[in-house]
């Protein structure tokens, strides 16, 4: 599909979209120039990318994860970590302030992906900055619906909720309800750990040093495991046999005494047979280069998990307005 420009215009630049619950998968197809008798292909590329992010911006869409997804890095089997594009701007778009330079951060890693070396040992030539790339995010509950998030990513039509609209073309502001600001801090559920740490790059370091050590633990016991988390409520599909195992990885650099879950999470625990495995006081050290190394932590396993109603407590409402507030005009109005 193509996205539609503030002006009505399609773009030349091919996408798709994937939506599993709350997290959103986009897919850009990548760009090259004129070869021969061949004409461009998908040459608007940059300005589409820019024009969805700030789209998704827009619908407090939280970044999770990115990395180029192209024929030449599966030929050459690179690893998922070395195609990975995000590191320090996963976050929410909202905290964001220049769209056009997240992008521009975002082809730049994309083009130093598979960069070979010369033979002096130097870094080769930089390749294609408009790669086939993946990004994903998560997206406010009312606006994960599919034919929702088409029209607001393809027309720019920012249906935030039911009878409330932002049209900032046209300069018009949205309403926000509490639920909307609620579910800004619930979407950052795959970009923080049980004890939550502002730094990104920690952040990021103590999830991936959890999924490890559950990985190995499966591995141990005779488990095939895949890491299925950015695109299921789950973390790790475990199979050995005809036994399937989901599991919902929660790690923490504190000693955890409670873990948060998402509403999916909960839901998807009574649904499936779901161990809940939960690493614990992992010890972190910033080096030098700003990389982050972790230490082993406690490894406690659940299984066959469902939480039980009375371990379940509310940290967070939504709260329906009623209908008859007085009107009040725009802040600032006299």
């Amino acid at each position: 599909m193509r996205v539609i420009n503030d002006g009505g215009g399609a773009l030349d630049a091919e996408f798709s979209l994937g939506l599993d619950g709350d997290v959103l998968t986009l897919t850009m197809e990548s760009a090259s120039g004129r070869s021969g008798t061949r004409p461009p292909k998908n040459s608007q590329y940059m300005h589409a990318l820019d024009l969805l992010l700030a789209r998704l911006q827009k619908l407090d869409a939280v970044l999770l994860d990115g990395y180029v997804d192209s024929r030449e890095s599966r030929r050459r089997q690179l690893t998922k970590e070395e195609c990975r594009i995000v590191a320090d701007d996963a976050g929410p778009l909202r905290e964001v302030r220049d769209i056009t330079s997240l992008r521009r951060r975002l082809t730049a890693k994309a083009g130093g992906v598979g960069r070979l070396q010369r033979e002096d040992g130097k870094p080769g030539k930089e390749g294609n900055r408009s790669k086939r790339i993946k990004l994903i995010f998560t997206v406010p509950q009312q606006s994960a619906a599919f034919d929702r998030l088409l029209r607001a990513l393809v027309s720019g039509e920012l249906e935030l909720s039911e009878g409330i609209t932002a049209d900032r073309r046209q300069g018009h502001h949205a309403s926000v309800s509490n639920h909307d600001q609620e579910q800004r801090q619930a979407n950052e559920r795959r970009a923080r750990d049980a004890g939550y740490i502002a730094d990104a790059e920690v952040r990021r370091a103590i999830e991936q040093q959890a999924v490890r050590q559950a990985v190995d633990l499966y591995h141990q016991e005779g488990y095939e495991v895949d890491d299925v988390g950015l695109i299921k409520p789950y973390d790790l599909h475990a199979t050995r046999g005809d036994e399937v195992v989901h599991v919902e990885v929660k790690g923490s650099s504190q000693t955890a005494d409670s873990v948060e879950l998402t509403i999916n999470e909960v839901e998807h625990a009574y649904a499936a047979v779901t161990d809940l495995v939960v690493v614990d006081a992992i010890a972190y050290t910033r080096l030098d280069d700003g990389t982050v190394q972790t230490r082993d932590g406690r490894v406690r396993r659940w299984s066959s998990w469902s939480p039980a109603e009375a371990d379940l407590s509310a940290t967070r409402f939504r709260y329906c307005l009623p209908g008859d507030a007085s009107g009040v005009g725009r802040t600032g109005e006299m």
